[in-house]
């Protein structure tokens, strides 16, 4: 259940910063977007490996997009594995530059599992992709 506190702790601090955009000019668009989800999966996985042990999971996503190109969020899950971890959260930040055909991305990530001790995972992100 702690792990089940600390996702739903660091959803609340991804969606501060959106709370201060929400009231900027009501009648304009705003140049921040704000997605995600929620969802019930019969086995949570990750890279081909099963996170629940093939059991239930509640897993979910928020994510907040500037149209400039820079992003943050939260995503995780509940989880049951063998080292006794009860949810996996995943911070991340970035920016993406569309530069025509290609697109440039860079990402700070921080993945963790809590539970019976919590176990911190950074990475870092440089991806570039074509559009064809």
């Amino acid at each position: 259940m702690d792990g089940m506190k600390i996702f739903l702790a660091a959803t609340a601090m991804t969606l501060a910063p959106a709370v201060a955009f929400a009231d900027d000019d009501a009648g304009a668009p705003s140049a921040w977007s704000l997605d995600g989800y929620v969802g019930l999966v019969s086995d949570y996985r990750d890279r081909g490996l099963t996170l629940t042990d093939a059991d239930p999971a509640i897993v979910g996503s928020i994510g907040l997009y500037h149209e400039g190109g820079m992003y943050f969020g939260a995503s995780g899950g509940t989880i049951d594995d063998s080292a006794g971890g009860d949810a996996r959260v995943n911070l991340f930040a970035g920016y993406s530059l569309d530069a025509g055909d290609y697109v440039y991305d860079f990402s700070l990530e921080l993945d963790s599992i809590h539970g019976n001790g919590s176990r911190y995972f950074p990475k870092i992100g440089v991806s570039a992709s074509r559009d064809f």
